[in-house]
């Protein structure tokens, strides 16, 4: 009898202690989560409270914007923009980049903006030689220095330890030195 009493007493003492989810001041969405109401699954979420709607608020993990840039809606309708790339040594083709509407081709300076995704062309081998600092050789349709990897990617043949003479047919005198190649 005395531990069924102990039971009753604790529950009226837990029950005094909390307050009613329907009687709680409720001013955000994180406290009409907390007070027992369900999230709607929408972005971002929305929570109601006794005819009040609450919305979650989402942090803004993208940088800031910028000069010029404005800000831009997250409707998907996919745009190719052209993007200059910075070459080590030489001047590089731009590259063809699919961005997620118009509004952020335009804030990453893209040019020659066209409606749909980027459709892939042949791969310019010239373009990637370059723009990974290699050397490209027009008459033999080569880079020299390309990665097993990129050379790979492209669809061409590469040669680790090329012969820095390979296209010198009248050299006479030729050293022994390897040269990464990849020929298309």
């Amino acid at each position: 009898m005395k531990l069924k009493l102990t039971f009753l007493i604790t529950l009226l003492t837990l029950s005094a202690c909390t307050t009613p989810t329907d009687q709680m001041e409720v001013s955000n969405f994180d406290e009409c989560i907390a007070a027992g109401n369900p999230a709607m699954e929408s972005y971002p979420r929305q929570c109601s409270h006794e005819g009040a709607t609450f919305v979650e608020k989402i942090e803004d993990l993208e940088q800031p914007l910028s000069g010029d840039q404005k800000p831009c809606t997250r409707e998907f309708n996919p745009v190719c923009g052209e993007v200059t790339v910075n070459c080590f040594t030489t001047p590089c083709p731009p590259l063809k980049t699919t961005f997620t509407n118009r509004c952020e081709a335009e804030n990453a300076g893209a040019t020659n903006i066209t409606e749909g995704e980027c459709v892939d062309e042949a791969p310019n081998p010239e373009g990637a030689c370059l723009s990974f600092d290699g050397r490209w050789l027009e008459e033999t349709q080569e880079c020299e220095g390309m990665s097993a990897d990129m050379c790979d990617d492209l669809g061409g043949t590469h040669n680790d330890c090329e012969s820095a003479c390979r296209n010198l047919s009248e050299a006479e005198l030729c050293t022994l030195q390897c040269i990464q190649v990849c020929q298309f």
